[in-house]
């Protein structure tokens, strides 16, 4: 075991002065808590790859660079009688960016076990009883002690760190991560959203990609701005410390509490010295007589399932009124147990569970997601013995409602003005007391350091050779087939003749393909992806058992039956690769599954080449022929219920906060779905794509040759395939258009060169019968062959090249999205006063768009006193002279500017580069998570999410007049991004295209009657709204803090969703990377992260002058 101390990656390079931050009114208050820690251990990795211990230092320390006071001094301020709120007595600061920083203590240590010995996995842990005792296993040793921490005895600081790291490794090769700080500067949230953080940028080095921004709050003084009255006056003000008592929270004075102590507890209950006893008035002291120190202590793991705690919840929700969540009604559950196990049932004094409250979202203005500290509070729900589940939920959830942003800014006054914040504790321990926190949304099991084999590649795999088997079989039944019915047409079956055709057979299938696929998105709809593929899947299996005992009738209805089955299996295999990928991975994703797909042409084929020996495929050859390729084909479909077993386990493990109830499909949703497919299909994208696909599709049908060498021809094509999905998928990894395009004019060449070879070495008639006819050059026997051979091979790689680039995920959403709405005029130049500019008329390298916000500017002679927003277009190849010129000569750079949307992100240090070097004016980067919704993956997921409407809410139009309450309660408004005049722009121009939503309640319960443009009141009173841009993407959903916990945001975004995909082919948005409830409604809805995407805001220098605006450069007049 070794131990260091590790320092961000910057520390000391700069020239400023040290830091010194006054942590918050709550940060102090937990400085008697146990420390905020977490462990992770991992399996060794199922590949050659590892992750040194070494490299997790290094990414440590690049993470730490956005921690920098993690690794500063934690210390006490010096008490100040007379000072402000931050120079109280035992009130806490950070010094960072000191020589004298003591650092993150890193501790490396090994284990002589194999991580599978040491602790059971999640499955092993769940068996049984689903309780497990991790006492059985030294848990405590992959930990650091806390004895090291500054603070740990709230006393000694001085060198101390206030963050601890230990990486142990396991003789496996397996790992464990842990990461303790002291809680006061950090509570859960903060340490996970750390753990991503690290965990990404360790991915990233892995991979050698772009190191991802980092974006932590830690701003302590924003808490503190929350608390109500002058927290910085001589003394509190009564009125506010009267309120601050009115909520649920016990205040149990520690220096009241001498007698009856433990030992060890002795010290904090003694009044410091520093203050004056006499003039201290003590509170209520703690009961230790309720506190059993000799009693046994026991730490046990309990596992409840999905369908337990289902139950929990519907009997909790059964007669209430008011929203009870899952975890209400779990804590609900798990208290009545306790009370039950001590005794208490039927005790008539009060019994406590004390609940740990994060306040980030409770405040008004919310904190960030990303705040970095730890604002929490210890509520206190009260009972009187046992009571019905649904009864103790209810009590638990209205007890939380009490804390919101208008009471909290009174306890907040009340705990500035403590004498002491370790004074009053909020919970305690002993009989009558439970105290519970939550870990939930923190994506605790999610953090993937990129050791082992993820389990979405692991999907993929799986999924690849599910379709490797099965094409194995079929690939190789297709290239047989006219040979295998030319061979029986003269043998007597059920005393009719077989004419039966190969050729005829495989029509009949595309035919019956084409259709089914208006047809296949209901079926995925209503089965999902995994169940759908193994259904098309089994269509396979019995075409191929078709030939066992061929008959006409039989044959062609499985040829029928195989055309339905295809088109369901690849529209299903879209949706399934879609659910696993980003547009990180799809590249390697796609790669993946078609190099193993492909892999099908060779033991097929070769088996074929080394099984027939004679011209005639007779019987005696097709029996054993096709009983390997049927139990070929039965593998492949047992990896399709591996893949249904996976899907299903994967749900069971679901976060516990799922949707309410899964809905019905009905036959409205049903001709919907077929609706939205015949949309789709009209498209301009799908209509060119139809032409590549079906290009794609017959370059196939010219592999066929004389009998014996037609496997080697479908080994050759295979090797191919493979090479081409291996070379263009995830070796080449193209990302930019152009570099997409070459490889498909590659693509394009190769199979050029096979139908020449084809021409000239083939019989003009050999595609429909067997000739002897010559070809248009006649070669020997042996260059034919030569010439056929390199052909399917050319042919396999030509169309592997096109194939891996049909899968991969445009870019620049935003800009392509703007330009489709002007196009379409959904709005017009004159209602963003737009200008557009491109470096040339025909040969486009790079665009700017010039807009701005819709309702806001009067007149065009006006647009300079406005912000102008910017949405920029441009190939990595173009930026450092195109793009360059383009912000030179386009830009208004002596107005606010707002750049939007830059997922192209190589774009944003060119403009940082060249705002810094012109000393154009100031600017901040402000980083969002870009994402995009699949429509199949909606039309999946809207079958569980809530479609009904709760009782008492009324959905109806929007008024001009709702707009200023929208943006008064908009937390980003500002005066020219969102605006007033923006809102009543949209309802007076933009609902006509169904594109606002909102939510009302009506006190008298009218019937809902749903029509897009229209809200929902109580008694006249806006809740919730939920609004698309101008610009196509999803923006601005709030609901009213009164009003939450309905699940009306999801209700309006699911609705809102259906009717976007009825009038455009892409849904997508953007949300600020500390903003987890968007992102979970988000993911909620199957939208899918495609990316980062930058959002510049500029403001220009008084010296500014813009010279030379706009030569020499296009100009479009939309």
């Amino acid at each position: 075991m070794s131990t260091s101390r590790v320092f961000p990656e910057s520390h000391l390079k700069d020239s400023t002065d040290p830091h010194y931050v006054s942590l918050s009114i709550l940060d102090a208050t937990t400085t008697n808590f146990s420390p905020t820690c977490a462990t992770w251990i991992y399996d060794p990795p199922k590949d050659t790859h590892t992750v040194s211990t070494q490299q997790l230092v290094i990414s440590l320390q690049k993470t730490l660079d956005a921690y920098p006071h993690w690794a500063g001094q934690l210390q006490y301020v010096s008490y100040n009688a007379n000072g402000d709120h931050t120079q109280r007595f035992e009130r806490l600061g950070v010094l960072y960016g000191a020589k004298s920083d003591p650092g993150v203590e890193v501790v490396i240590a090994q284990r002589p076990e194999i991580v599978s010995s040491f602790v059971p996995t999640a499955a092993e842990r769940e068996v049984g009883s689903g309780l497990w005792n991790p006492e059985e296993i030294p848990l405590t040793e992959l930990v650091p002690t806390a004895s090291s921490l500054a603070l740990h005895d709230l006393v000694h600081f001085e060198g101390l760190p206030a963050m601890m790291v230990q990486l142990t490794s396991f003789a496996c090769g397996g790992l464990a991560i842990s990461i303790k700080l002291a809680h006061p500067l950090a509570d859960a949230q903060s340490l996970m959203g750390f753990a991503h953080n690290w965990a990404a940028i360790n991915r990233a080095l892995i991979v050698n990609e772009p190191l991802p921004s980092l974006c932590p709050v830690f701003e302590p003084g924003q808490l503190d701005r929350a608390a109500s009255g002058n927290i910085d006056a001589s003394n509190p003000d009564p009125k506010l410390i009267e309120a601050a008592r009115n909520l649920p929270l016990h205040r149990y004075d520690c220096w009241a509490s001498l007698d009856g102590s433990p030992s060890f507890m002795a010290q904090l209950t003694k009044i410091p010295s520093e203050l004056d006893s006499n003039t201290i008035i003590l509170g209520k002291p703690l009961s230790w007589s309720e506190w059993d120190l000799t009693a046994p202590v026991s730490h046990y793991l309990v596992s409840f399932t999905v369908n337990e705690i289902k139950n929990m919840w519907e009997d909790a929700s059964s007669n209430s009124e008011i929203q009870i969540s899952r975890l209400d009604a779990l804590l609900a559950h798990i208290w009545m147990l306790i009370i039950r196990a001590r005794e208490l049932s039927h005790d008539q004094q009060p019994i406590y569970l004390d609940v740990t409250l994060g306040l980030r979202s409770r405040l008004n203005p919310p904190l960030s997601e990303n705040f970095v500290g730890s604002p929490i509070i210890l509520g206190n729900v009260s009972t009187i013995g046992i009571q019905p589940i649904g009864k103790m939920a209810l009590s638990i959830r209205s007890t939380l409602s009490k804390f919101n942003s208008s009471s909290i800014g009174p306890m907040l006054h009340e705990l500035a003005f403590e004498l002491s914040p370790n004074r009053l504790w909020n919970a305690f321990l002993g009989r009558r007391n439970t105290i519970v926190t939550s870990w939930l949304h923190l994506k605790t099991y999610e953090v993937d350091f990129g050791i082992g084999v993820p389990s979405h590649l692991i999907n993929v795999i799986l999924l690849g050779l599910a379709f490797m088997l099965l094409y194995t079989a079929f690939h190789a039944t297709t290239m047989l087939a006219q040979s295998v019915f030319e061979g029986i047409k003269n043998e007597t079956i059920n005393g009719t003749n077989f004419e039966g055709g190969g050729y005829i057979s495989l029509g009949i299938a595309s035919a019956c393909m084409a259709i089914a696929n208006i047809f296949a998105p209901v079926i995925i709809s209503i089965l999902g992806p995994s169940i759908s593929m193994f259904m098309g899947g089994s269509t396979f299996l019995l075409y191929v058992l078709s030939f066992l005992f061929p008959m006409i009738w039989s044959f062609y209805l499985v040829s029928i039956l195989l055309g339905i089955g295809a088109a369901i299996l690849w529209t299903a295999q879209g949706t399934y690769l879609a659910l696993y990928s980003n547009e990180m991975t799809v590249s390697r994703n796609a790669g993946i599954f078609w190099a193993l797909l492909q892999i099908g042409y060779l033991p097929g084929n070769l088996f074929v080449y080394l099984s027939i020996n004679t011209e005639t495929i007779t019987r005696s050859t097709r029996y054993p022929l096709f009983a390997v390729f049927s139990i070929v084909c039965a593998v492949g479909l047992a990896f399709f219920a591996l893949i249904i077993w996976r899907t299903f386990i994967e749900r069971r493990q679901s976060n516990v906060q799922s949707s309410n109830k899964e809905e019905k499909i009905t036959m409205g949703n049903i001709v919907e779905t077929l609706k939205i497919a015949v949309r789709l299909l009209k498209t301009r994208n799908m209509l060119l794509l139809l032409i590549s696909f079906a290009y794609t599709d017959d370059s196939l049908i010219f592999t066929g040759t004389r009998k014996r060498l037609i496997g080697l021809h479908g080994v050759l094509l295979g090797v191919g395939e493979i090479l081409g999905g291996g070379l263009f998928g995830f070796i080449t990894k193209p990302k930019t258009s152009s570099q997409r395009g070459l490889i498909i004019f590659i693509g394009f060449v190769l199979q050029i060169v096979f139908y020449y070879s084809v021409f000239i070495n083939f019989p003009f008639d050999s595609p429909a019968k067997e000739t002897n006819s010559k070809p248009y050059f006649e070669f020997d026997s042996l260059t034919s062959q030569a010439i056929a051979f390199i052909g399917s091979f050319l042919v396999g790689l030509g169309d592997s090249s096109l194939n891996i680039q049909k899968s991969q995920l445009p870019q620049s959403i935003l800009p392509w999205q703007l330009l489709t709405y002007i196009y379409q005029k959904v709005i017009t130049r004159e209602d963003i006063y737009a200008q557009v500019f491109v470096n040339h008329l025909t040969e486009i390298k790079c665009v700017i768009i010039l807009y701005s916000t819709p309702g806001l500017v009067p007149h065009w002679s006006v647009v300079q006193n406005y912000t102008r927003n910017i949405a920029i277009a441009c190939d990595r190849e173009y930026t450092n002279d195109i793009l360059l010129e383009l912000l030179k000569k386009c830009v208004p750079w002596k107005q606010k500017l707002n750049f939007c949307g830059i997922d192209q992100r190589y774009i944003t240090p060119v403009i940082e580069q060249f705002v810094t070097e012109k000393k154009l004016g100031n600017y901040e980067i402000l980083t969002h998570i870009q994402f995009e919704l699949d429509q199949s993956v909606f039309l999946e997921k809207s079958k569980i999410l809530p479609s009904a409407v709760p009782e008492g809410i009324e959905i109806r139009q929007l008024k001009s007049e709702d707009a200023p309450l929208m943006v008064e309660a908009w937390k980003y408004k500002s005066d020219d991004l969102y605006s007033v005049a923006q809102a009543q722009f949209c309802i007076e121009n933009l609902c006509s295209m169904g594109k606002f939503l909102a939510i009302y309640i009506n006190s008298s319960n009218t019937t809902l009657t749903l029509n897009f443009c229209q809200g929902a009141y109580r008694n006249g009173k806006l809740l919730c709204w939920r609004l698309l841009l101008y610009d196509g993407s999803f923006d601005m959903t709030y609901t009213i803090p009164e009003a939450r916990r309905l699940g009306l945001s999801s209700l309006l975004s699911v609705r809102l969703t259906a009717e976007i995909f009825k009038r455009q082919e892409r849904v997508f948005g953007y949300t600020a990377l500390n903003n987890r409830k968007s992102l979970g409604l988000a993911a909620k809805m199957g939208f899918r992260e495609t990316g980062i995407s930058d959002w510049i805001q500029f403001e220009p220098t008084d010296s500014c002058v813009k010279k030379d605006l706009h030569p020499h450069i296009l100009k479009s007049s939309i």
